[in-house]
């Protein structure tokens, strides 16, 4: 793939990562190149070739750095720079589909449902989807929009009863009008997430952890409340 020219170049931001394999931000320039090949299976695997679309999507050289490689197979498209593109979109938007369902199974477990009947299961599901899509919105926005106004996405219950948890603990939401990036780490804060500058935002568990805390005392609150009235 390396001896193939250049058929067109993307410019890509990615994001920060925290742990083992840590990393900062960056906005990098990939080098696109495509061509069809024959892939030969594995031994005892069959004997005909596959023709497939293969596109590499390689970072220009890092000086001292491994450099960012995808190679990516395919049965659809011509090994042409609009095909090229298009590939590497959908597999950018592969992480954000991977992101929601690690959401959903730390979240929810919905892997460890014990129940005998499929119908049962989907409705399960259903209520286990909304509740893991908002988990993962909050998230989502809260990287993309940090300064967004948290009142747009949460009640102010919600805010109301975190800022109250966070104080029990002697910690506090950001000063000034609730954002959601301050009130996603007020979650994780409840489940005892430590802000860095390499990593500013709890990841899902973390969230989820704290999500449940805040909608249990959320739900004391407003019995009490209404109690009250």
């Amino acid at each position: 793939m390396k001896t193939l020219p250049v058929l067109a170049c993307r410019e890509l931001k990615i994001a920060a990562r925290g742990g083992r394999n840590a990393r900062r931000a960056r906005k990098t320039t990939i080098e696109l190149r495509a061509a069809r090949l024959d892939i030969v299976p594995p031994e005892g695997k069959g004997t005909q070739p596959r023709r497939m679309l293969v596109v590499s999507a390689r970072e220009r050289t890092r000086s001292g750095k491994k450099p960012l490689h995808w190679l990516l197979m395919a049965t659809v498209g011509e090994a042409d720079a609009a095909t090229a593109k298009r590939l590497v979109i959908w597999y950018q938007t592969r992480w954000v589909v991977e992101e929601y369902f690690r959401a959903l199974k730390s979240g929810t477990h919905i892997e460890d449902r014990k129940l005998n009947e499929a119908d049962d299961l989907r409705k399960c599901l259903a209520f286990d989807a909304i509740t893991a899509w908002r988990l993962f919105a909050l998230e989502r926005r809260a990287r993309t929009n940090p300064d967004e106004p948290a009142r747009n996405v949460v009640s102010e219950d919600e805010m109301f009863v975190l800022d109250m948890m966070l104080r029990s603990h002697r910690m506090r939401l950001a000063r000034g009008p609730p954002t959601v990036s301050g009130f996603v780490l007020g979650l994780g804060r409840l489940a005892g997430f430590a802000y860095s500058r390499r990593q500013p935002l709890p990841g899902v568990r973390k969230m989820w952890q704290g999500y449940v805390k805040l909608q249990t005392a959320l739900r004391f609150y407003k019995q009490m409340k209404a109690e009250s009235e």
